[in-house]
């Protein structure tokens, strides 16, 4: 054991160096000058640009260091040229005061899921995917990234770097490689609302070159590692959009968390329109955690019910955003859901909490 942490630490002082002296040059890095014990990472999806967006200054009241857009990121209108709706919605987005503001002082990382990529529920087959790809390049300010210009889909890697610690975000592109979901033979029933199950070897979510890619990612001997799926993966029972459709992809991805290097691993993923908290026990015993952070501001329009045979707690209807507390001192995680429309947010109670140990960091 002691062999092998001096092997870990000798790797993460290699790493770290490489980091320190190339960050520069590398728009997948980032690095974080502050004294500062903990670090916050705020979180959410599903943003409809038309309503409110008040919210920003909400979720900018517990100072985070870096917000994830998880997909959804945008609404178009309906008809027409898609592209041209594309871009007139992020246009309206660009132009509103409150997302401004807090643009211009937090960090934004994103990944798009089907109403900002361009079709309802799309995947590969989605003709203008590159236009659309073009358009988020450019909003995100991502059009000069060397990795993304260069290769198919926006999947890619973030580290970032707190008091000598590594933490991973895996930013997975579920929509540009994805095939069709099995349509329903019983739309609208419970646990068949809209797609079944497929066991299909050739369908896939994630694509051969992605798969390889994230395979190589967890190999990496991190700290804290946030893996974000657009769409819900652990979430089971229900029939919407799910890494549960295609259950060989599902069991491929357990597969290769379990013979990872696990680094304090959790899923992020949006696109329900509800909040919820999930876990899956791998067979090494490790408790994956999931939390679903969804909407920012277009709540379903009934309140949903759903209990999944995953789900920790009761799912959440109200708006809400996510927050995670990565704390090295006092070796913990906090995982929390926050509403997003309430505005003394410090004093609220959030929704969801819960606090995972840190380990073996």
């Amino acid at each position: 054991m002691i062999e092998f942490m001096y092997i870990k630490n000798i790797y993460k002082i290699i790493l770290l160096t490489f980091i320190f002296f190339n960050w520069k040059l590398s728009l997948a890095n980032e690095e974080f000058y502050n004294n500062n014990s903990e670090l916050v990472i705020a979180f959410g999806s599903c943003n409809d640009q038309s309503r409110s967006q008040l919210f920003w200054k909400n979720i900018n009241s517990f100072n985070p260091d870096i917000f994830i857009m998880l997909g959804d990121n945008i609404y178009p209108e309906l008809g027409g040229n898609i592209i041209d709706k594309l871009s007139k919605a992020y246009d309206d987005l660009a132009k509103n005061k409150f997302y401004k503001d807090f643009s211009n002082s937090v960090p934004i990382l994103a990944i798009w899921d089907d109403h900002d990529y361009g079709v309802n529920d799309g995947g590969a087959d989605f003709l203008e995917k590159d236009k659309s790809k073009k358009l988020f390049l450019n909003f995100f300010n991502l059009s000069n990234h060397k990795v993304l210009k260069n290769r198919k889909g926006l999947y890619r890697e973030k580290l970032l770097i707190h008091n000598n610690k590594i933490i991973q975000i895996i930013m997975l592109d579920t929509r540009y490689f994805k095939s069709p979901f099995k349509i329903t033979d019983e739309r609208g029933k419970i646990g068949k609302e809209r797609y079944v199950t497929d066991y299909d070897k050739s369908k896939t979510i994630l694509g051969f070159e992605q798969w390889e890619w994230l395979e190589q990612k967890l190999s990496i001997d991190v700290d804290v590692r946030l893996i974000i799926t657009s769409i819900q993966l652990i979430a089971s029972d229900h029939g919407w959009e799910k890494w549960g459709n295609f259950p060989l992809e599902l069991n491929k991805f357990y597969s290769y968390i379990e013979n990872s290097n696990l680094s304090n691993t959790i899923i992020l993923s949006g696109d329900r329109h509800i909040g919820g908290l999930y876990e899956q026990i791998l067979v090494n015993k490790y408790k994956l955690i999931e939390l679903t952070s969804s909407s920012l501001n277009k709540p379903l329009p009934f309140k949903s019910l759903e209990k999944d045979s995953k789900q920790l707690g009761s799912v959440i209807n109200e708006s809400n955003f996510g927050i995670i507390k990565i704390n090295w001192e006092k070796e913990d995680i906090i995982l929390e859901l926050r509403s997003s429309q309430k505005h003394s947010l410090a004093q609220e109670k959030p929704f969801i909490f819960k606090k995972l140990k840190l380990y073996n960091y």
